[in-house]
């Protein structure tokens, strides 16, 4: 274990007053057992002492735990996270990690999914607002590399996976001052009154209101616009609803999972609805192209 069988009294002294201040004497003693057992120094802050609901929990990072996976022989690297987006707001809802490990020869794939709502704290989640990708996809990761090393992480945490737990320091958001709006010196001289709202919100009203006493068009004269403009077989497809950026990431999501490249997607778009980019896909298509995404999915 190196220097983490060296703890002097000088250094029981420092842990004591600074990485495990608040620690029981029962406490600290099984935080330095941890510590010894993991082959860690208190000090180097690899193995943090932290309480959860008044309870002893050690706490680490993902590179720590990275490094265990590694220092057992056999772990075979991870795959990036595949992120799910909510379909309805477009928020994060969902990271799945994949991590590999050699089992008798073979490299085989440990996957974990972590939930947004099961580890985004509520209370005061700066990081994860600032940086909600990374946040979930170590919570992902750490799922991943415990299911895949029992042995050798069994009883480890993150603080990531801990945040919502109220483990570990809250960082605050740095407060920004709003400034104050400029007014042209035309606004300056003519300042907006309640009768100026009243006023534009009575325009229109007006305005909505013509267009929906508007007539409708008759069909026979859409019809023969139709054939002026194109119409029958070589009519190019409607493109007036697409899907909404959510969800043409949870499709590229699905897709990725399903390990279809994009040259295979594209190539489906164009041959089955006359496109090439995802951009244009529409709203009645899109239940029936996240099926064909999710169907044939390749094996680990």
């Amino acid at each position: 274990m190196n220097d983490a069988d060296t703890i002097t009294d000088k250094h029981l002294d420092l842990i004591k007053k600074t990485v495990a201040k608040d620690a029981t004497p029962e406490e600290l003693e099984l935080y330095l057992h941890d510590c010894k057992r993991r082959g860690v120094h208190p000090l180097d802050k690899l193995l943090y002492f932290m309480k959860v609901k008044n309870k002893y929990t050690p706490v680490t990072s993902i590179d720590f735990l990275r490094s265990r996976a590694e220092a057992s022989g056999a772990y075979a690297g991870s795959d990036d996270a595949v992120i799910v987006y909510a379909e309805e707001t477009g928020a994060i809802y969902s990271a799945t990690t994949t991590v590999w490990k050699i089992v008798q020869g073979i490299r085989c794939p440990f996957t974990a999914t972590a939930r947004w709502s099961e580890y985004c704290p509520t209370n005061n989640p700066y990081m994860w607002t600032k940086m909600g990708h990374t946040m979930i996809s170590k919570c992902s990761e750490a799922l991943a590399l415990r299911k895949g090393f029992s042995t050798q992480l069994a009883g480890l945490y993150t603080r990531e996976e801990m945040d919502q737990a109220g483990v570990g320091t809250v960082v605050d958001a740095p407060k920004q001052e709003t400034p104050p709006a400029r007014l042209s010196e035309r606004d300056k001289a003519t300042p907006v009154t309640a009768k100026d709202n009243e006023t534009v919100l009575e325009v229109r009203g007006m305005v909505k209101e013509q267009l929906d006493n508007l007539p409708e068009v008759p069909p026979a004269i859409v019809a023969e616009a139709e054939k002026v403009l194109g119409g029958g077989e070589n009519k190019p497809p409607d493109l007036s609803n697409p899907i909404s950026v959510p969800q043409r990431k949870r499709f590229f999501a699905i897709y990725s999972t399903a390990r279809k490249k994009e040259p295979e997607v594209k190539e489906h778009l164009k041959n089955k609805y006359g496109i090439t980019s995802t951009s244009h896909i529409q709203k009645e298509w899109y239940d029936e192209l996240c099926k064909w995404a999710s169907e044939d999915e390749a094996p680990f």
